[in-house]
């Protein structure tokens, strides 16, 4: 069955933007920022919902209102150092937080499928 990527949806919180809602392992997660005030600084934080009580925080990226716009991408991997040792640790919910002082965003929920984009199979080979 060939892959087709679903369309872009760009959910919004304040300045920060995601393509999608949905994603399968090996897509990428694209950051899109717009009109962030020169005030404004704080830390993108990607979270793994683990349960109602729980997240683990799996990456954090900083972004400055003082410099030059900058829009990101993010792909989920394996990554035995900080324990993600199978894809099974990947799938389900996630939320991206912003932390800062002066940050007032709501966070965005995103949901990682148990589906793989082809070609990419031997990057979730577990790995520990």
């Amino acid at each position: 069955q060939p892959y087709i990527p679903s369309e872009r949806e760009w959910f919004q919180s304040g300045p920060f933007q995601i393509d999608r809602s949905e994603y399968i392992l090996g897509e990428k997660i694209f950051i899109n920022i717009i009109n962030l005030g020169k005030n404004q600084k704080g830390t993108m934080v990607f979270t793994k919902i683990v349960n109602s009580t729980h997240v683990f925080e799996y990456k954090k990226l900083s972004f400055d209102g003082s410099k030059p716009q900058q829009n990101f991408y993010l792909t989920l991997d394996l990554f035995d150092k900080k324990g993600i040792c199978t894809k099974d640790q990947l799938i389900g919910d996630w939320e991206l937080r912003f932390v800062g002082d002066q940050n007032q965003f709501g966070k965005l929920d995103f949901k990682v499928k148990n589906q793989i984009l082809p070609g990419y199979e031997d990057r979730f080979e577990p790995v520990c």
